[in-house]
């Protein structure tokens, strides 16, 4: 896997400058490398084997890069899992992958050892010492073992599962090969810039692509990794402060949280070279304000997608200004990367003009090789040679793109991807549901919220928040609706039956112009 020859590389070309800050803990790139030689031996003594799958549930911590690197140094597939899901939806995950062990934090350490047992997977790995129990292995015990020399993997050797989809019924696991995960540590470290100066805090989290993403630019580039659990602006700040934190990357919401922390520091934001963005739709309000309460940092703008391996179109620092000749794009997502080719499409996939809107479609050497073990499905989502995104893009005349929707009912919150229909399958279990609907609607901290427009059976009664209580029996909390909509006329349908979510859209932004939290589009 990447993390592993990246790894590698550092270490050898600057062994002993900063490689993991946690607390008052730092350890130099040398010292990680040693470390990690000896927890892959000791993988490989537990009786994993090249290309077995080896699942992480674990919030942000040294721990858990320390291990992914491991995995990639014995020639294993890491299956990171996001945390946020629920214990139903990680299940599902954890039998699709066919993990051979799982590693775990304290924090999900009851859930670890209890979906081990109800799957049968014999190894699990305590990843801190308040996660250790006397039938687990650890990473302080496998530190123990006897050093494994790196094993050297193929261009299209699979080297991770990133999950999609949660509770559609089919999770899909996305696979990135090697190679893309070495051209994404490229990207992350040429546009925002990480070097040697660099000191990162980790806020994204690892089981998202973009979290991988930068993991690989700022191993790649010979930074640091600075790693702080609870997170948070505050954290932030006390971070910048103490271990000299330079660089950041998040979702539009963690930059608006930022700016608007009562704990917010000028001069420290002052110090800030670098901050990355993506993961969903930004405000122009907001990136004006960021730009100048940091004007000494490059601001990026990153879109891709799993399926991707990550960045295809990128909004460079040099775009990001309030004036000047390269004043005016802020509003869009940027340009294609100069590995991948991007069209505009229509339904029947004849290419747009310029200025029209249409479907993303991605063509290259580094994305992803589609859904594990799903054929059917990967073969649809490269139909034609093309990678389908399902979202809905324009290009300007300058070749700047501007992401604009989604064709599938597919909601961004927070930088999390919601799916309509799990939310709506939630709802429609309710015994005083009839029929339901979940959309998008904006807000200016979390990008998108979650919303239901909800009809009720005739007789029957019920509430927004016993509702919303509801779906949380059956979702991530995140995924569950923010706002619910009762009504007593049916739902807008169209001519075959299906309701259009367009106009309950519009009708909820005429009623709610002016509400607090809702941005025009």
């Amino acid at each position: 896997m990447a993390y592993a020859k990246l790894l590698a590389t550092t270490a050898s070309d600057h062994p002993h400058g900063l490689a993991f800050i946690s607390g008052d803990r730092q350890r130099t790139w040398r010292e990680v490398k040693e470390s990690v030689e000896h927890v892959a031996g000791g993988l490989i003594a537990l009786g994993l084997k090249v290309g077995d799958r080896v699942a992480i549930v674990s919030g942000l911590a040294e721990g858990q890069a320390e291990l992914g690197c491991a995995v990639s140094w014995a020639g294993m597939v890491l299956v990171p899992l996001n945390v946020r899901l629920g214990k139903e939806e990680l299940l599902a995950i954890l039998e699709d992958a066919d993990v051979s062990a799982i590693a775990f934090d304290a924090t999900h350490a009851a859930f670890a050892v209890q979906a081990a047992d109800q799957l049968g997977i014999k190894i699990g790995i305590a990843l801190d010492r308040e996660a250790e129990r006397p039938e687990n292995h650890s990473l302080t015990s496998l530190v123990a073992s006897k050093p494994l020399a790196r094993v050297e993997q193929a261009e299209n050797d699979l080297a991770m599962l990133i999950y999609t989809g949660g509770t559609t019924g089919t999770p899909k696991g996305v696979m990135l090969p090697f190679r893309s995960l070495i051209a994404e540590g490229e990207i992350m470290r040429d546009y925002i810039g990480y070097n040697r100066e660099t000191v990162y805090l980790h806020a994204m989290a690892m089981f998202h692509v973009a979290g991988v993403a930068q993991f690989a630019g700022v191993t790649l580039g010979g930074g640091a990794h600075v790693f702080r659990p609870d997170g948070g602006p505050i954290a932030t700040f006390e971070e910048i402060a103490r271990s000299g934190v330079n660089t950041l990357c998040g979702a539009p919401t963690s930059l608006a949280m930022l700016l608007d922390s009562p704990a917010r520091d000028d001069a420290l934001l002052r110090t800030i070279r670098g901050f990355g963005y993506g993961s969903s739709s930004i405000s122009e309000a907001l990136l004006k304000r960021a730009i100048k309460a940091m004007p000494n940092a490059r601001f990026v703008q990153f879109y891709g997608q799993s399926e991707a391996s990550g960045t295809v179109i990128i909004l460079d620092a040099d775009w990001h200004v309030l004036e000047g000749p390269k004043a005016g794009k802020l509003r869009t997502t940027g340009r294609p990367d100069k590995r991948y080719r991007v069209r505009i499409v229509d339904e029947k996939g004849v290419e747009q003009p310029r200025g029209a809107a249409g479907e993303i479609l991605v063509q290259g050497a580094y994305l992803s090789t589609g859904y594990w073990r799903q054929p059917e499905k990967t073969a649809e989502l490269f139909r034609g040679g093309w990678l389908h995104t399902g979202d809905v893009g324009v290009m300007d005349a300058d070749g700047f793109i501007a992401v604009v929707d989604r064709f599938k009912d597919m909601i961004i919150t927070g930088g999390e991807n919601v799916f309509c229909t799990e939310v709506e399958n939630a709802l429609a279990q309710h015994p005083a549901v009839s029929t339901c609907a979940v959309i998008g609607i904006p807000h200016d901290l979390w990008g998108e919220a979650v919303h239901a427009v909800v009809t009720l059976i005739k007789g029957k009664s019920t509430n927004e928040a016993e509702l919303i209580a509801h779906c949380r029996q059956f979702i991530a909390g995140y995924k569950c609706p923010k706002s619910v909509d009762i009504v007593e006329d049916t739902l807008p349908l169209s001519g075959v039956g299906k309701v259009m979510k367009h106009v309950l859209r519009e009708q909820y932004l005429s009623r709610n112009r002016d509400k607090a939290g809702l941005v025009s589009r």
